[in-house]
């Protein structure tokens, strides 16, 4: 008789898929999914991985300030739905009335939960029905056996236990800006020629960067996570002692039930992913060649202020000090036909030159002596 390595299957995502799925915070609709956890183990760990995690970081041109987003919904959103994506740049708008209600998304969620159930039952009647098939006493005919099901009954019900002491343990944060109504906006920057713009409110900004998740101060959530750790435990020992003495199909079922749900993680995270959803169809699309279209965009739209250099994203010498007032300066700055950001660094780069060839923009704080 042959057998299969089940722990292999029950880790094919990692646990850091399963924890980046936690860090989104769950709807209560998706807890009472009957797929299990793709990676059990990170729930024996501390709660507190999840609040020490952050997304990528942005520059505030209203704040003058560089920082993590915390909202890790926008970050999963910018990452799947490739919004830095290279050589273009995007700006939303942040638009209440357009929001994508949350009637939609508890549709979608529940269409998640409900075909997780209907495969789950499956399972269950497969194994149930080979239940006592053949001689009992014969491993090589038996076709299933109490222990496929208790397996499966148990992590997919531990699985639903430990999402609902999870909501019992961890809120959202709640943001709280100083005047709230006014306008603010966050500057995302790829890897190389890209940048997404996030224009609305100040109360929009803070909730879209930085609603992160935080423990709830309660006996109750501190005993929550205690049973969260141990019970995770006592699972992993029983699954990983009872089911290589299963049958083949225990075995096989029980391989369908992890794929169930790290399909759960892959599908839940897309899900959540149409976060983005919640912003304007971007009022500014363009394409960048290079690095330099960026820096003038963001100059163009935000000016050439006091904001660029606590960002730091410009290089500070000679050369691009000229180029950010030239660009600044530019009269047809909001118009059709603006200076060329390539050809006016060239330009600039050609003026600073000493007539030997050499550039002396490195000396712009001064010579070292």
């Amino acid at each position: 008789m042959w057998s299969f390595d089940v722990s292999s299957f029950m880790v094919l995502l990692g646990e850091q898929e399963e924890l980046n799925y936690r860090l989104l915070r769950r709807s209560y609709v998706e807890c009472f999914s009957a797929a299990p956890v793709a990676g059990l183990q990170s729930y024996m760990h501390s709660n507190v991985q999840l609040f020490d995690i952050v997304g990528r970081e942005y520059i505030s041109p209203y704040g003058g300030k560089k920082a993590p987003c915390r909202n890790m919904r926008v970050d999963l959103s910018i990452k799947l739905r490739d919004l830095l994506k290279d050589g273009r740049y995007l700006c939303y708008a942040i638009d209440n009335k357009s929001q994508l209600t949350q009637s939609a998304f508890k549709l979608r969620y529940l269409f998640l939960t409900t075909f997780s159930w209907v495969f789950f039952a499956g399972i269950v009647v497969f194994l149930a029905m080979g239940w006592g098939n053949g001689d009992a006493t014969d491993d090589q005919i038996r076709v299933t056996s109490w222990i496929g099901i208790a397996n499966c009954a148990i992590y997919s019900g531990w699985s639903i236990i430990l999402r609902l002491l999870e909501h019992a343990c961890v809120e959202p944060v709640v943001v709280k800006p100083s005047s709230p109504d006014d306008p603010d906006a966050v500057i995302f920057l790829g890897r190389r020629n890209s940048c997404l713009v996030l224009e609305g409110s100040r109360g929009d900004i803070a909730k879209y960067t930085g609603a992160g998740l935080q423990p709830k101060e309660s006996p109750i959530a501190n005993l929550a996570e205690v049973v969260m750790r141990l019970g995770s435990l006592l699972v992993i020992l029983f699954v990983f002692v009872s089911i290589p003495n299963g049958t083949t199909w225990d075995q096989i079922a029980f391989i369908a039930l992890n794929v169930l749900g790290q399909l759960n993680v892959v599908v839940g995270q897309r899900i959540n992913a149409s976060y983005c959803e919640t912003f304007r169809h971007p009022n500014e699309k363009k394409d960048a060649e290079t690095r330099t279209d960026i820096y003038a965009f963001l100059i163009r739209k935000f000016g050439n202020g006091k904001w660029v250099d606590t960002a730091g994203f410009i290089p500070d010498t000679e050369i691009w000090i000229q180029w950010r007032k030239a660009i600044d300066a530019d009269p047809n700055k909001h118009k059709n036909n603006p200076l060329d950001p390539k050809q006016e660094y060239e330009r600039i780069k050609k003026r600073v030159e000493t007539p030997t060839g050499k550039r002396t923009d490195w000396l712009v704080q001064g010579p070292l002596y």
